[in-house]
């Protein structure tokens, strides 16, 4: 997916520490929903 806000975060890094960001993810992790109810 795109969001734009995951590129702003991009490019202020870029910007505040001079660093030219090559990649990047967004990983998700979480329970479904059998499994929260057995916690």
């Amino acid at each position: 997916f795109c969001d734009p806000r995951i590129q702003n975060i991009k490019n202020t890094v870029e910007e505040l520490l001079k660093f030219k960001v090559s990649n990047h993810s967004l990983n998700l992790y979480g329970f479904c929903e059998k499994c929260q109810s057995n916690k």
